[in-house]
């Protein structure tokens, strides 16, 4: 096993190429890049594939492609607007692709392989293709990338997990991640924003990736830098390399969300790994120029850093929390704002406890119990209930029967008799 290599991202602009002579000019621009560095990998961005089969499928005049377009007709006429000026008459590139990915995909798939292979081969480099939408052996279109070995043989295929608004108006989403075998070990591919769902970038390292390779593309500076943010985090959680290369030019695709593509192709690695302790390797100067750069990708570095590192989350990592944690989340199929929304709602109508049940008893269970009850039962006749004017008139006469009735004369006197200032009686 080769433990050091290099490896190198392009940072390509979107064209429209004219021709396969065009098209074979411009790929081997970059590669020459490539190969002058000695690089062993090359990483192309997303959707760099759609810019070259296009104009490939027209151009090439082998007997494959001869087959499946019988001349010009409609094929040959879509391509040759699409590659010239007058895509804008047929409703530009959104308008024409769902068809063209529809009829003539195995044409696409077809020279793009036999281009890219070529191109490895010649350079003695596995390389990543970017990608572009084709159909899958179930008929699904899904936005593609191939892996190609040193030889040219092509090792297979990484489909999108996530779509943005791009891709939604052609392909459906991938569900099958797979690694590629190389000579420096095993090689993972994320398309795009894939990159930011750090679950896959996990699933991928548990299956014995040590280098990720991440095609992107993006239309604004918050984009980009959220995929080179966590393209850092990704490699050092998981300690492996990745590089991630970006799409820059016009877009012709869905200018309503932006009108340019931009980002900052880089190469990065687990920050014990790299000059700056920062995470980076290397990085294009600019986010709208385009620009090979490569970095020294040392394996036996890594693997001694999975040993000896201060922090080692590939030996240390407690799973079975995280199982206990997620595993129902997982299992339901929600989304992270689906279960906070239930949660939330759970919340705010809190389930309230039931009651406590009733335990009957026998009367006379306890002494006194019957009595008890029979007395809270009763109620008294309203014809019992006597007025209050005559229960006055009841306690007088109890009254004067205990003392006596009190002497007239005695309350007259004592009435014309008041107490003077100093409380003698007057004469």
């Amino acid at each position: 096993m080769n433990t050091h290599i290099t490896a190198a991202v392009v940072q390509a602009s979107w064209r429209r190429l004219a021709d396969a002579d065009e098209v074979r000019s411009e790929l081997k621009r970059y590669l020459r890049l490539v190969r002058n560095k000695g690089a062993d990998l090359a990483v192309l961005p997303e959707q760099f594939g759609l810019m070259l089969a296009i104009p490939l499928a027209s151009g090439l005049r082998g007997s494959l492609v001869k087959k499946a377009i019988g001349g010009r007709g409609f094929w040959g006429k879509l391509v040759g607007a699409l590659s010239g000026g007058a895509a804008e008459i047929l409703g530009g590139l959104p308008a024409v692709l769902p068809r063209l990915i529809a009829e003539q995909s195995d044409v696409m798939r077809d020279t793009y392989v036999e281009l890219l292979s070529a191109a490895a081969r010649e350079h003695a480099v596995y390389l990543v293709g970017g990608s572009l939408y084709l159909q899958d052996e179930d008929g699904q279109v899904r936005a593609m990338s191939p892996v190609f070995d040193r030889t040219g043989d092509l090792l297979g295929w990484q489909a999108k997990f996530h779509l943005d608004p791009m891709d939604e108006a052609y392909a459906m989403p991938g569900d099958t991640l797979n690694t590629f075998e190389t000579e420096f070990g095993r090689l993972g591919v994320l398309l795009g924003g894939d990159i930011l769902y750090p679950e896959l970038t996990r699933a991928l390292a548990y299956r014995g990736v040590v280098a990720l390779a991440n095609p992107a593309l993006a239309t604004t500076p918050a984009e980009w830098q959220r995929m080179r943010i966590v393209l850092n985090a990704r490699a050092q959680e998981n300690q492996i390399f990745a590089a991630q290369a970006f799409l820059i030019g016009d877009n012709e695709f869905t200018p309503e969300i932006g009108d340019t593509f931009e980002g900052k192709s880089g190469i990065v690695a687990p920050v014990e790994l790299t000059p700056r302790t920062d995470g980076i390797l290397v990085e294009v100067g600019s986010p709208k120029a385009e620009g090979v750069v490569s970095a020294a990708w040392d394996f036996a570095a890594l693997r001694h850093l999975w040993e000896t590192g201060s922090a080692q989350p590939r030996r240390t990592m407690r799973s079975h929390i995280f199982h206990d944690l997620l595993h129902f989340d997982y299992q339901s199929g929600a989304t992270i704002e689906e279960r906070f929304h239930a949660i939330e709602e759970t919340r705010r109508h809190p389930v309230l406890p039931a009651p406590e049940p009733t335990v009957l008893r026998p009367e006379g269970e306890w002494p006194g119990e019957a009595e008890a009850k029979r007395i809270e039962a009763y109620e008294v006749p309203e014809e019992e209930i006597a007025p209050t004017g005559d229960l006055i008139a009841d306690v007088s006469a109890e009254a004067d029967a205990l003392t006596g009735p009190l002497n007239a004369e005695e309350t007259a006197e004592t009435e014309e008799q008041p107490s003077d200032e100093s409380g003698e009686q007057s004469a």
